[in-house]
């Protein structure tokens, strides 16, 4: 494990943490996502490769959602181009303006609201003994099990929405997959 229990989410650290008998929190979407923000929808990029080394390495997966964690900064200029600087550089880098209402790293005291959903049992779902690791997941049944966790996450999203939250939950296929 990294400093502060931190490691990256590529798979050598995820079997690393497996190994070692830990267990792993992977934020979907992560950094690229702080660029999907929007008014009107929240708006997740969904990818498959946590649903694949969760099966790699038998985890299950449970949904989470930070209702307000993208309200939490406003970008200076287009998010748009502060994507495309950082898909060219080898860390995220962006202005935001937080706190305060200038250009900072601090966020804006917003409310943030978690909400944890019940476990998904990978092996039950793939057919395979639980805790069973899968080291090729079939991807008909990767896509599958994506369709299941897209469905459990928006029923949580508008299960447990704050009333404050009122924009409609957005999903995008990441093409990389």
């Amino acid at each position: 494990m990294g400093e502060w229990g931190a490691l990256s989410a590529d798979k050598e650290s995820v079997a690393k943490a497996k190994q070692q008998g830990q267990h792993c929190s992977i934020v979907v979407g992560g950094v690229a996502e702080i660029f999907l923000q929007n008014g009107a929808t929240e708006q997740l990029q969904m990818r498959k490769g946590f649903i694949r080394e969760a099966l790699r390495n038998g985890y299950d997966l449970v949904p989470m959602f930070h209702f307000g964690a993208t309200r939490m900064y406003q970008f200076i200029g287009p998010a748009s181009f502060w994507r495309s600087l950082s898909n060219r550089l080898p860390f995220p880098f962006f202005l935001i303006g937080g706190w305060g209402g200038g250009l900072t790293l601090l966020p804006k005291p917003v409310r943030v609201v978690t909400a944890v959903g019940a476990p998904m049992g990978l092996a039950a779902l793939y057919g395979v003994p639980e805790g069973q690791p899968v080291p090729e997941p079939d991807p008909v049944k990767v896509d599958m099990i994506y369709e299941q966790w897209k469905k459990n996450l928006a029923g949580m999203y508008y299960r447990h929405r704050p009333e404050w939250e009122t924009r409609e939950l957005e999903f995008l296929d990441c093409p990389k997959g």
